[in-house]
C-alpha cells in the first residue's frame, strides 16, 4: 500500500478520490487507473490517500470472507500508529 498526504480541496468523497487519483498519476510510476484509491474523510488540511492494487485488495477481502470476517474498513498498518506526537 502506498500512502501519500495530499492537499485536496474540501469536497465530497468521490470528488476527493478523483482529485487524489489525478494528483497521484503524477507521483506514481505505474498506471493507477485500475488501483483502489482511498481518501481520508477529513476535509480540512492534508489528507491521507492510500493506493493499492485492486486485485490485491480483492484477494485480501476474499481471504477475510473465507475466515468469516466482514470488515467495515481496511486501514494500512502504517496509519494505525498512535497520534501522540512521536511519529511526526
Amino acid at each position: 500500500v502506498r500512502i501519500d498526504w495530499l492537499d485536496l480541496p474540501a469536497r465530497h468523497l468521490p470528488q476527493a478520490q478523483a482529485a487524489a487519483r489525478a494528483l497521484l498519476r503524477e507521483r506514481v510510476a505505474a498506471a493507477i487507473e485500475a488501483d483502489h484509491v482511498a481518501v481520508d474523510p477529513v476535509v480540512a488540511g492534508p489528507r491521507a490517500c492510500a493506493v493499492v492494487d485492486a486485485e490485491r485488495m480483492r484477494a485480501w477481502l476474499d481471504r477475510l470472507a473465507q475466515l468469516g470476517v466482514r470488515p467495515v474498513r481496511l486501514v494500512p498498518d502504517a496509519l494505525c500508529l498512535p497520534d501522540d506526537g512521536r511519529w511526526h
